[in-house]
């Protein structure tokens, strides 16, 4: 338990991340708690990681895949609620006013929901995390070919050039 407390140390800003922008509408406290979860999973799981892999991959794809399960809980039992403002999850741009910083969050959100979950799964791999696509199908468990096409579908999606 002790080294999975500095592996929380290490990679839990990292995973927390992932669970915010996966799933933005959630917000930090589900992120929280989704972290946690996450850490649990991989200790119950330990096993079965190979070492060889990158842990910080195999993290990222068991928040994704709690994420997903949380979603699924929560779509079915209350429908989906959309949080607004400070509240929203976002990426830690590197602007000294607080408020454009939160105005920044607070847009990139909006863009992030308006996309599919499979899409903003990648998107949010590649472009935030920035993983390969290699790395990025490998977390989520698809071929290195589906993962490039869901990027390419998100850039459109958000009006950027592939």
């Amino acid at each position: 338990m002790q080294a999975l407390g500095h592996l929380y140390a290490r990679h839990g800003a990292a995973v927390r991340s992932v669970a915010l922008r996966t799933d933005p509408a959630s917000g930090p406290d589900v992120a929280d708690e989704i972290c946690q979860e996450t850490f649990l999973a991989f200790f119950e799981t330990l096993h079965r990681y190979e070492h060889r892999g990158n842990l910080k991959s195999w993290l990222f794809g068991i928040a994704i895949k709690k994420a997903r399960g949380r979603r699924r809980r929560w779509w079915h039992r209350l429908g989906i609620r959309e949080r607004a403002g400070a509240e929203a999850a976002g990426v830690a741009l590197g602007r000294e006013d607080v408020d454009a910083r939160l105005d920044a969050r607070a847009r990139i959100d909006g863009l992030l929901r308006e996309l599919p979950e499979a899409q903003r799964e990648v998107i949010v791999l590649v472009h935030v995390e920035g993983m390969s696509v290699q790395e990025a199908a490998s977390v989520l468990g698809i071929s290195e070919n589906a993962a490039s096409t869901r990027l390419y579908r998100a850039r459109a999606a958000l009006g950027r050039e592939p």
